[in-house]
């Protein structure tokens, strides 16, 4: 999409930089969601490793609605926790499960579920920017409620120019920085069919449009802040249209599967499949008192596989036992069952309580599983498949250091030793 704003004028430094060069294509499934890629990337593991397959814990181990993750949660360090990256100093803002922040050598600005004054590291990091005239926005203070598309744009864009200030600012006294831009991305879910809008410079940009154009010159600010030193611009989904999110609760409460109180809760005592949170196209299959069921395991992917849209043809193009297609220690904290929607327009809602309260039905967006890696100021070898976790070991490789053993991932490209900005 950086082509076609920049082919309209919008995007002015993707062209000149990064248009024409070489790009690696992610694979971003089977689940494309953000706080799971990101801890992939980051930590040079997979799901099954690192254990994070949503904002959320698949369940609740006492039936209510299960609790958000937290920094304690990721089971492997992030990269830039790794001994052999001791001694360069990191800045890292805006990082979907980083809260509450951990220690770190520099500085870090945790991204939030919930509005807090604790959010960084050093503890005092947020006042002594605010002495400097510098305050910061959290995403959590942009949920889109319908409101218009200059509202989102114009509360949205605000949020993510106080992120920037910071990590430019933090970044200049960093060896590496890496800062998680997610304005495209929240403009994206709500006004995406909106893109094509415009066909002109001289016509008024759509919303959408606009974001773009508003990370294009985020990213010309960091490139001024790399000053020749290697840069990486990744993106751990992609995005496209959105028919309808598909509630598939509902049709196991008809099969009889599940059943639900008025709150959305499961009716104590009773063995249920039910849809796992927002993003994790999974399903967990318990028993009454909470232990996984694979009799209802086996029955549910049976009823999965026959499910059919409204022209007939099969909901899912895969329906997967965990086991199936994530590994790893943490393979336990995964849903039991794992789907990949045949038509990507068409996603499974995910749990409907978090589903209302974000206004889901307002989207029109939804990720797709193909991201990209691009690299400036230093030329990789990718190889004939680069994965998510081959950038938290690529990243140390420009800083002159080793990954640790066994993380997974492995490094493409040149050694280096430089400062490094990751966005």
């Amino acid at each position: 999409m950086f082509d076609a704003a920049s082919a309209l004028g919008r995007s002015p430094w993707w062209k000149e930089y990064c248009q024409d060069r070489p790009w690696q294509a992610l694979y971003c499934g089977p689940a494309p969601y953000e706080p799971s890629n990101l801890a992939t990337a980051f930590t040079g593991t997979p799901r099954g490793e690192h254990g994070c397959f949503s904002y959320w814990h698949m369940t609740d181990p006492n039936g209510g609605r299960p609790g958000v993750l937290a920094s304690s949660d990721v089971h492997r360090d992030w990269f830039w926790n790794w001994s052999e990256l001791k001694g360069f100093r990191k800045a890292v803002v805006n990082v979907q499960l980083t809260h509450p922040a951990r220690e770190i050598e520099g500085s870090l600005v945790s991204y939030l579920m919930k509005q807090t004054l604790h959010f960084t590291h050093p503890p005092d990091l947020a006042q002594r920017l605010h002495r400097e005239g510098l305050a910061f926005g959290h995403d959590v203070s942009a949920f889109y409620r319908g409101d218009g598309p200059q509202w989102l744009l114009d509360r949205a864009g605000k949020i993510a120019s106080h992120q920037l200030d910071v990590g430019i600012r933090l970044g200049a006294e960093a060896d590496i920085l890496i800062i998680n831009l997610t304005l495209i991305d929240r403009i994206s879910h709500f006004f995406w069919q909106d893109f094509g809008a415009v066909s002109s410079l001289h016509e008024a940009p759509s919303p959408l449009l606009q974001a773009y154009a508003q990370v294009d010159s985020a990213l010309a600010r960091l490139h001024r802040l790399a000053d020749g030193d290697p840069m990486v611009v990744f993106s751990e989904i992609g995005f496209g249209p959105l028919d309808a999110f598909v509630s598939i609760d509902s049709l196991l409460e008809r099969e009889g599967l599940l059943a639900l109180d008025d709150n959305l809760q499961t009716v104590p005592g009773s063995a249920f499949v039910r849809e796992t949170p927002q993003g994790s196209h999974g399903f967990v299959c318990r028993e009454g008192d909470g232990r996984r069921s694979p009799a209802l395991c086996n029955d549910a992917a049976e009823f999965l596989r026959s499910l059919r849209d409204e022209d007939g043809l099969p909901m899912f193009a895969s329906v997967w036992q965990a086991a199936e297609i994530y590994s790893g220690s943490k393979l336990s904290l995964a849903p039991d069952i794992v789907v990949e929607p045949s038509d990507p327009r068409r996603p499974p809602m995910g749990d409907r309580r978090w589903a209302n309260h974000v206004n889901r039905h307002l989207q029109t967006g939804w990720h797709r599983d193909q991201g990209f890696f691009q690299a400036l100021n230093f030329d990789p070898e990718y190889g004939p498949a680069f994965r998510l976790e081959d950038i938290a070991p690529t990243l140390a490789a420009l800083l002159g250091a080793d990954a640790p053993e066994g993380i997974g991932g492995m490094a493409f490209g040149q050694r280096a030793h430089a400062r490094l900005s990751v966005s």
